[in-house]
């Protein structure tokens, strides 16, 4: 995550009554094109820059890991092939920190977006109790 200087003011500081605002916008640069203490006026500054962005981030992971249930949920193999499947799902697991997906129903969402074929129906004949053991067994097919 990353905020432009140049687009957006990181802090106003209100001197009459001590209130501080914080505009954010989202850029796809690298780094902020200026260096932060340029922008801050008091060393208290920091630290509430610190905590914006602390909770910036902490809210949008909670944003990532619902994306990333719902994306696990409705995830089909469909032109991929079977190795970009299986990092797919795995990495949309990884994601999934709050109130995580039990193994057996992994498996079993992993399985039915398998497109149709042989490597379908195998693995439902072996029935692994994990994600993990799910992929290496279609893998080695």
């Amino acid at each position: 995550m990353q905020f432009s200087l140049s687009q957006a003011k990181l802090f106003l500081h209100d001197k009459r009554d001590r209130r501080f605002e914080s505009t954010w916008v989202r850029s796809e640069g690298i780094g902020l094109q200026r260096p932060i203490s340029k922008s801050l006026h008091e060393p208290d500054d920091l630290c509430r820059l610190v905590y914006r962005i602390g909770h910036d981030v902490r809210d949008q992971g909670q944003q990532n890991g619902f994306r990333s249930r719902a994306e696990f949920l409705d995830l089909q193999q469909g032109k991929h092939d079977m190795h970009a499947y299986a990092q797919r799902a795995r990495y949309l697991v990884s994601n999934i920190v709050t109130n995580p997906i039990d193994e057996a129903a992994k498996v079993v969402r992993f399985m039915k977006g398998l497109r149709d074929g042989p490597l379908k129906t195998y693995p439902f004949r072996e029935y692994p109790s994990t994600l993990e053991a799910a992929i290496t067994l279609v893998m080695q097919e």
